[in-house]
């Protein structure tokens, strides 16, 4: 389902947020994490619940639950070589784990049961993507995450761009006060013409190796005209406010006029920022315009609290597309809970997503609950509810370093097949109706004692 690999992505970066050692789980690892360009080598153990699903009625539903209740699915975060396995009752039945192969290619490195050997998949179908970017959702995670990333990565080059352009900047003095924020005392005033936009310091100040993202984006975009910025600074020197105006493009797209108003504040105890950027195409009606205000705060007990506002105003060919973002976290010394709601308005229609997260420290390390609800405009759709361990870093399996025989992906297909079989053939049969509804009464014994499935574990590489 569609609906249930968004969630296991969302529940994949939202586990980013657990330590690498046993402790306090933060709100500022949440926040960290959603810029975070990887995953770190966890491993988490889910289980899932299904309350309502569109196409499904509750007699349905109550079936899928017999079932669901007997599964659970591990996911190895590593972004090298991540993999998965499934467990029936505890017991694994079948998993692999992905790698890069000698000439390059991806490759999958299956077991089944208690089979104890290994087999090599060459070339999988998404191996191209592997499976944690399989599971992102490009429209929600990494949208909001390289929205939140380039706004980390943008204070310190704007912060020095008065200082790597000092020909070009009118220094003088400020006395500018923001409620919650300080006094700014300093102002710089940049103006960079066309010859500067091609000069070496541009080219130096856009050289920046510890902005992966927002270096490679200022440097495609095609400036025209003057560019017109604006900084406001505190004593100690740091960025109060940034204005940005002039015209711009990306590629071979439309020349847009460039607005940027951020309001921003850096300090140990917390940050926020006000920001208001309007890039409205200069001749025609399209724009995407954001909108954000966010906070973070750490009190002297260490509680953490964070909370985000965005709004994406997006037109494109008279189709016009508002998305609305929230988020709200709060967290303990042990303990994390929160939101995270999603409006996308098109055409009229309103697609609704909200997330809760609950998020503990456990004996067997952080545990917790994602509760996933998705309706559209006032009918109520889908809603899961997902319980979760995140392991400490999975030790190599005893005889993994074994070389696997060669398989084919249908070879793959018929063992996993078999494998869930055997799984499932321990199942009470009572549990069992939602696969077996509308089969003949004797189809399920005959299938998993079939001769294809009694001999699956004796077959020969």
């Amino acid at each position: 389902m569609r609906f249930l690999r968004k969630a296991i992505c969302f529940l994949a970066v939202l586990c980013l947020i657990t330590p690498c050692c046993a402790s306090a789980v933060s709100v500022d690892q949440l926040r960290r994490s959603l810029l975070s360009d990887s995953f770190s080598a966890k491993e988490i153990r889910l289980t899932v619940r299904a309350e309502r699903l569109s196409q499904f009625e509750e007699q349905r539903i109550d079936a899928l639950g017999c079932l669901l209740r007997h599964l659970a699915l591990r996911l190895k975060l590593d972004a090298d070589s991540p993999g998965a396995a499934l467990e029936v009752d505890g017991k694994t039945v079948a998993s692999f784990r992905t790698r890069t192969g000698a000439s390059g290619e991806r490759e999958r490195i299956w077991s089944f049961g208690e089979d104890g050997r290994m087999y090599l998949e060459k070339n999988p179908a998404d191996a191209e993507d592997g499976l944690l970017t399989s599971l992102t959702d490009p429209d929600a995670v990494d949208r909001y995450g390289r929205i939140f990333r380039m706004l980390e990565e943008l204070y310190p080059m704007l912060s020095r761009m008065d200082t790597a352009f000092p020909d070009q900047t009118t220094f003088s003095k400020a006395n500018t006060a923001y409620r919650g924020y300080g006094k700014a005392t300093r102002q710089s005033r940049v103006t960079l013409t066309e010859e500067t936009l091609s000069s070496d310091a541009m080219k130096d100040w856009l050289n920046s190796p510890e902005c992966p993202l927002a270096a490679p984006f200022l440097s495609a975009m095609q400036f025209s005209g003057r560019q017109k910025i604006t900084l406001l600074k505190n004593d100690e020197g740091d960025l109060m406010k940034a204005t940005w105006d002039g015209l711009a493009s990306v590629g071979e797209s439309a020349l847009r006029t460039v607005s940027l108003n951020w309001r921003c504040l850096r300090r140990d105890d917390g940050f926020r920022d006000v920001l208001q950027l309007k890039t409205p195409i200069r001749n025609g009606g399209g724009r995407n315009n954001i909108t954000l205000e966010r906070e973070w705060t750490l009190d002297e007990d260490g509680g953490e609290k964070y909370t985000c506002e965005m709004t994406l105003d997006d037109l494109s060919d008279g189709a016009h597309t508002r998305t609305q973002l929230s988020m709200d976290f709060t967290s303990g010394k042990e303990d994390l809970s929160g939101k995270i709601q999603q409006r996308v308005t098109s055409g009229g229609v309103s697609q609704y997503t909200k997330i809760r997260l609950q998020l503990f420290s456990g004996a067997k390390g952080e545990e917790g609950t994602l509760e996933i609800e998705r309706n559209l405009g006032t009918i109520k759709k889908d809603l899961l509810s997902v319980a979760f361990t995140v392991l400490p870093d999975a030790e190599q399996q005893a005889g993994e370093e074994r070389t696997p025989a060669e398989a084919s992906s249908d070879e793959i297909v018929a063992r996993l097949s078999g494998a869930l079989l055997h799984g499932l053939s321990a199942i009470p049969p009572e549990d069992l109706d939602y696969l077996l509804k509308e089969l003949p009464d004797d189809f399920w014994n005959q299938l998993i004692h079939s001769d294809s499935i009694e001999n699956e574990e004796t077959v020969q590489p």
